[in-house]
């Protein structure tokens, strides 16, 4: 299987990995193409690397769907799959089908704490994803992996001129990933409440990979 967490440096012609010693690696070329990127070439890198690393798929054989907002499972799935997630799961929220593609990539979410439903019993796994939504959840995993430990300083905000519409709950994670550069913003907003694309979505677990990298 692909290793999600793997680097090519072009002036050296090599590849570095985040892996067990004791496993054997075998570098091979996959490409992962697109034909509805044209008006998204500041996503395209992104969108096609963790495509090729089995992060996430296309809508069909050769559609992104870059504008098309996300799913609250989707998001799950991606995450998971691309830490490699486990845990020991014996319940999910009723509103998760057994039969859902992602049903076992929720449980473990669940398990570990890293998603809450919309209600006590409810995920709304068909909902879209928010902004800040994203944020907090990629904040949880990215703790939970020990990837990112420190805090931040909820002023990283006032550069934004909507930093005041996050919601309470959402800052200190936000105020984290924009100290890492892994939230830069849109023309100086955070866009908090705005549904959160396929594409941006790309964008940002692509940095993780180079800020994994830097640790």
């Amino acid at each position: 299987m692909p290793v999600v967490f793997s680097q090519y440096d072009p002036k050296t012609g090599t590849v570095t990995v985040q892996g067990s010693a004791d496993d054997k690696y075998e570098v091979v070329y996959s490409a992962k193409k697109f034909n509805d990127l044209s008006k998204h070439g500041w996503a395209e890198e992104a969108i096609e690397a963790l495509a090729a690393r089995g992060v996430l798929n296309g809508v069909g054989a050769d559609q992104f769907a870059p504008e098309k907002g996300l799913k609250r499972a989707d998001l799950v799935l991606m995450l998971v799959r691309m830490f490699q997630l486990t845990a020991e799961t014996d319940s999910n929220f009723s509103d998760v089908s057994s039969s859902a593609y992602y049903y076992n990539e929720v449980a473990i979410a669940k398990q570990l704490g890293l998603v809450q439903g919309a209600s006590a019993t409810e995920f709304k796994p068909d909902a879209q994803v928010t902004r800040e939504e994203l944020f907090v959840i990629l904040d949880r995993v990215l703790r939970h992996t020990k990837l990112i430990e420190e805090t931040a300083n909820q002023t990283s905000l006032d550069p934004f001129k909507d930093g005041e519409r996050v919601a309470g709950y959402a800052k200190s994670s936000i105020a984290a990933l924009v100290k890492l550069n892994l939230v830069t913003g849109s023309d100086k907003q955070l866009l908090p409440k705005k549904t959160a694309s396929r594409a941006e979505t790309a964008v940002i677990l692509y940095r993780v990979i180079a800020l994994a990298f830097t640790k």
